[in-house]
């Protein structure tokens, strides 16, 4: 891969979380890293963007060797945007978010600042990229760091618009046996509120958790929640708009750049 490439490097987790110096590690050497991530960790807030306060950015001292590192007072789509805009030094050719604890599949795609971020990239004209694992997975495992390289290095071949989907599955169903493309599954999550007092000042907690009864084995087998528990990594596409002719090559591509990298 040329050194001249240039990627842009996010998450929703904050600058400082483990996870996103790992997806720097993972992708070390395939061209000039540049990292703009929020400077606190920004979890479920989607595609929300600043529009009507200024946004401040600082750099900061990156953890790993050879890369820039930027600390953004915003949400993770103003770190990317920033980072594009002003930060990278040129153009970029790919943005990678995560790596995201926890899997972001189902409807949760709606409300991911990991997937938010990567949908910055993808509307301002470049292909993007999302990566979450699963439970209790070690971001540092290095079959995975070598099936996120390997899925990198091939969307930095592709010249169109793309945002890949990319999850890993919980630690519980790993060997990998290989990569599925998928679409997401049905709602398997309710939300929830759980009331708490401070004072005489009453709040509320919002959180999610499955759907009482939900039947797994019900699925469809070419849905993530089913690729993931089989022990398959899901990838599908979240371009907008959605258009399978134009995104299917890429995703194929990037299924047998995994099943080679996993062996």
């Amino acid at each position: 891969m040329a050194a001249s490439k240039r990627i842009l490097v996010s998450n929703d987790d904050g600058i400082n979380h483990p996870a996103l110096w790992e997806l720097v590690r993972a992708i070390s050497g395939l061209g000039e890293v540049i990292v703009s991530a929020p400077d606190r960790n920004c979890s479920g807030v989607g595609t929300a963007m600043t529009l009507h306060n200024p946004v401040r950015a600082s750099e900061v001292q990156p953890l790993v060797e050879g890369v820039r590192a930027f600390a953004v007072q915003g949400m993770p789509g103003d770190a990317v945007v920033v980072g594009l805009r002003e930060l990278a030094g040129g153009p970029v050719d790919a943005v990678i978010t995560g790596i995201n604890p926890g899997n972001n599949v189902t409807t949760n795609v709606l409300v991911s600042g990991t997937l938010g971020a990567a949908y910055a990239g993808h509307l301002n004209g470049v292909p993007a990229m999302a990566v979450s694992v699963g439970h209790r997975v070690d971001p540092a495992e290095p079959v995975l760091r070598r099936a996120i390289r390997a899925a990198t290095e091939t969307l930095l071949e592709h010249t169109g618009p793309a945002l890949v989907n990319l999850n890993f599955p919980w630690a519980d169903d790993w060997p990998l046996k290989g990569a599925r493309i998928t679409y997401p599954a049905p709602r398997i999550l309710e939300d929830k509120t759980r009331p708490d007092v401070s004072g005489e000042d009453r709040f509320y907690w919002i959180y999610r958790e499955l759907v009482e009864g939900v039947d797994f084995a019900s699925l469809p087998e070419d849905c993530d929640v089913a690729a993931l528990r089989a022990g398959f990594v899901s990838l599908n596409s979240m371009a907008w708009p959605a258009d399978e002719k134009r995104d299917a090559p890429l995703l194929g591509r990037i299924a047998a750049a995994i099943d080679s990298a996993i062996r």
